[in-house]
């Protein structure tokens, strides 16, 4: 159930109730108000809404139309909690992000659809960290890379939702020149860390690891290996990190 507090002039009690392009049968909502006793009007009255979940998020639009014809609208909520941007999130790491929007309020949870299979996962909310412009929230890694989607849930159940990229790790890797000498191969991306280590699948034989080792950190953003790229054709290369999440992409080897 939501309850709409509504002030103004000539407010029927008696009123048939609309939300959106919707509207409410009897049954689906009351209205509680002092009419004058003159006019048979209201100044303020409060309208319930039944079966109100799927008025839980967004924005949405009242209208109360009087016996008269006359009619009243207003949005609810009045200050509706909004998402504006969340920091950028990246396959294999734990989510630790800021997000900024408004109307953000202490004891705000929040939820997590995975890309791209839509596994939903809660996540923390730190409480330090709650302004009515921003927070950060914590939680396990986000899934492949893809689309996901945040919801934040506000004390009275109001939620408000934004879809948020998961990025990939590797970003690029040179294509290869055929041959049976190894060769050092840069890896761009981001979010590398020292422990990583690589396997390499030539084009040979992709079902089975030909080459591993460990990768040399050269910073969040590179990383470099040394391999022996085989044959022409299509092969694939894993980077894995210490915490056991791996990454993979595919090189073309010439």
């Amino acid at each position: 159930m939501m309850t709409i507090s509504v002030k103004g002039e000539n407010l029927d009690p008696k009123s048939q109730v609309k939300v959106d392009d919707e509207t409410l049968r009897a049954d689906m909502y009351w209205i509680l108000g002092t009419p004058d006793a003159q006019s048979g009007f209201c100044s303020d009255m409060s309208i319930s809404l039944n079966a109100a979940t799927k008025y839980l998020d967004g924005k949405h639009t009242l209208t109360l139309v009087n016996t008269d014809g006359q009619g009243a609208t207003q949005n609810f909520p009045v200050d509706p909690m909004t998402i504006d941007r969340v920091e950028g999130l990246t396959e294999g790491s734990p989510i630790n992000a800021k997000v900024t929007g408004s109307n953000f309020s202490s004891g705000t949870t929040a939820e997590w659809r995975n890309p791209p299979d839509g596994t939903l996962t809660q996540l923390t909310v730190d409480a330090a960290s709650v302004k009515p412009t921003e927070l950060v929230i914590t939680g396990p890694i986000p899934g492949k890379p893809g689309t996901g989607k945040l919801t934040l849930i506000s004390p009275i159940r109001l939620r408000t939702g934004a879809a948020v990229s998961v990025a990939r790790m590797i970003d690029s890797i040179a294509d290869l020149t055929a041959g049976n000498n190894p060769v050092p191969v840069t890896i761009k991306g981001r979010n590398f860390v020292q422990g990583t280590t690589f396997e390499w699948r030539n084009p040979a034989n992709t079902a089975n690891a030909t080459e591993q080792g460990p990768a040399t950190h050269v910073s969040a953003t590179e990383v470099t290996v040394t391999l022996t790229p085989g044959a022409a054709g299509s092969a694939k290369l894993t980077l894995r990190l210490p915490n056991n999440v791996q990454a993979s992409a595919d090189v073309t080897v010439k």
